[in-house]
């Protein structure tokens, strides 16, 4: 089995007259075309190849509840988060406003194809005072 985000046993086994299933998923990181293969050896039959062209689909986009506060105060909400790779993965969250958002934990382990919550938070702030400077 050769691509990226294909996931599957490495190998199958099939006695004499003996029908057998294998199940091979693919779970893109990435939109977009991916071409992989698949093959199946026999010593008596031969090698079996076949040609994966895959197409990852754009990620839906999640809707993520509004939140409000009073100024000077803080709100937050839980947000869960899905694996879609087969092995386990640590997702660091930031932000590109620390000052106001932050959240909790800063790092995620997720599971092999599980989900993760992490709780973001933001603050608003008070307006501060602006004070007009005449020119002499």
């Amino acid at each position: 089995m050769e691509g990226h985000g294909l996931l599957g046993a490495p190998e199958v086994t099939a006695v004499a007259r003996e029908v057998a299933t294998y199940e091979l998923v693919y779970s893109p990181m990435h939109p977009g075309p991916e071409a992989g293969s698949v093959s199946f050896k026999s010593a008596a039959l031969g090698e079996f190849w076949y040609r994966l062209d895959m197409h990852g689909a754009p990620a839906e986009t999640t809707d993520v509840p509004e939140m409000s506060a009073e100024v000077g105060t803080r709100a937050s909400t839980l947000l869960e988060v899905h694996n879609p790779l087969g092995e386990e993965t640590v997702l660091n969250l930031s932000s590109t406003n620390p000052r106001n958002f932050s959240f909790a934990p800063a790092q995620l382990l997720l599971p092999a194809f599980g989900t993760g919550t992490f709780q973001v938070s933001g603050v608003t702030l008070a307006p501060q005072p602006y004070t007009l400077h005449p020119e002499p």
